[in-house]
Formats: structure tokens, sequence, C-alpha cells
């Protein structure tokens, strides 16, 4: 009886421990190895390790799950894929015609096709339609700016002013509330706030949607290495998202420091 109990309490700590909450960096960690498993055709491995991990955190980047229900459908494995699918739907993914979502229907035509009936009514539940209309506007604007050589700092201060606005009302505009597209509108908003020298008024925010999966690591850095870059002082990539005309003269110190840097983040190591 005392072997049954200590095996109970074993699977019962085990099962605890398998779905303890983790932070994003440790789970993009995580994902970047189970990629790597996929490259290597390793893909019972990948998809095991997917099926523990993606319990970890509260949101998983839709993509991600769209990625292992495409090689979910590659191996047959149908209701899986449909699973997957659909929860890359909640989690902001927007199917359109051409993407990649085709090859899944040609393994998986009757679970695909029945989940993607119901995209509209999952995204009706999950999206703030006002506050995608307002991130989708704020971006024409930008684009317009740029393309027809008007004054963008204008544009790209009343931008600022108007997102801190809205981020203070709704929240981070990540994917899971306003969708992929205008999650990516508002990454390219963000990116263009040159003005906010050292990133003094949106690292606090920003650090924040890093911290709650909001905002990807390589979304972070690319804001972060592009205020340094661009800005008065001209400062190296810090986790050299961007590339550097540096880049081949770096010490091992060096390479190993911003190695550091990348893997605190979540982002996979560039040099070592």
């Amino acid at each position: 009886m005392k072997i049954v109990k200590s095996l109970i309490g074993a699977v019962l700590l085990f099962s605890c421990q398998a779905e303890e909450k983790m932070t994003y960096p440790e789970y993009h960690r995580a994902y970047n190895e189970i990629i790597q498993h996929s490259i290597l055709g390793e893909t019972d491995m990948a998809l095991e390790k997917f099926e523990k991990l993606h319990k970890r955190v509260e949101h998983v980047p839709s993509y991600h799950y769209f990625s292992m229900a495409l090689t979910c459908a590659q191996n047959d494995l149908c209701d899986l894929s449909a699973t997957y699918l659909e929860k890359a739907l909640e989690n902001g993914m927007v199917y359109r015609k051409g993407m990649e979502t085709n090859e899944i229907i040609g393994f998986c035509e009757k679970e695909i096709t029945s989940v993607l009936k119901k995209e509209s009514a999952i995204h009706k539940k999950r999206f703030n339609y006002e506050y995608q209309a307002q991130i989708n506007k704020m971006f024409q604007e930008d684009q317009n700016a740029r393309n027809q050589g008007l004054d963008i700092g204008v544009t790209d201060s009343l931008n600022m002013i108007k997102l801190l606005e809205q981020i203070d009302e709704y929240g981070f505009p990540s994917e899971q509330i306003i969708g992929e597209e205008s999650a990516l509108n508002a990454l390219f908003i963000l990116l263009h706030m040159d003005r906010d020298r050292g990133n003094k008024v949106f690292k606090p925010i920003l650090d924040e949607a890093l911290f709650n999966g909001e905002l990807s690591p390589m979304g972070y850095a690319w804001i972060v290495d592009r205020r340094r870059v661009w800005g008065r002082e001209k400062l190296e990539p810090y986790y050299y998202h961007l590339l550097s005309p540096r880049i081949d003269e770096l010490s091992l110190e060096e390479k190993i420091e911003i190695d550091r840097r990348r893997d605190s983040i979540g982002l996979e190591l560039q040099f070592l």
C-alpha cells in the first residue's frame, strides 16, 4: 500500500510540475528547441514537447499553433491538427486564401474546413474591432505620410499620443485582441516612434508586453535595436536583431554577452 501511495504521489507531483507555468523567455527558448527537432525530422519529439509546452503559458503565439497544426496534418494527425488550428484562430490568426492553410486542407480537408467555418464566430468573441480599426487607421496614416513625403515627425508624434491613450484604455495591441495583421501594423507604428529617445516612454510598456506574452522577442529586440542604431548616439544594436557593420569584428567576449542578452528575452543564440 505504501508503494502504491508513493507512486500516486509521484504521478501527481509530475503532473503538477509538467503544467507549472513558465516565463515567456523560457517558453520561447523551449519552442526554439522544438523547431530544431522539426528541422531534424524528429516530428514525434517535436509534437510531444509542444503538447506539454503550450499548456505552460497563457498566450501562445498564433503562428506557433498554426505551425504545429501543419506538422500534424502532414503526419495524418487530423484531429490534433484541427485542435491546434482552432487555437491559432483563438489567439489571433486570420485565415487568408493562399496561405499555408491550403496545404493543411489538402491533408485533412474535413477537419480543417470545419474549423475554418467557425473563424468569424471565434474572432467576434475575441477581437476588439474598435481598437483594431483605430490601429489600422493609424498605420495607414503612417504609411501615407512616408509614401507621400509628408512631415513624418508630425504624424509620428500624433500617433504616439493616440497609441498611448489606446494602450491605457484597451491594453497592449496584441494579436490576441486585434488579430495578427493589425498587431503587425501596431508593431510598425511602434518601430516608427523614433522621437521616443531610448524608449523612455514606451520601454515600461514594451517590458510588460514581453513579460505577458503580448509582444514577441523579435518585435521587442527590433524596436530596442532600432532606437539605438537610429538614435542621435548611433549606438550598436543591443540584441543584434539589426545587423551591424561591426559584426565581423566582434570579440569572443562581445559575442558571449550579446547571446546572453538574446537568451534573456527568448531569442535564439546568434553567435555561439
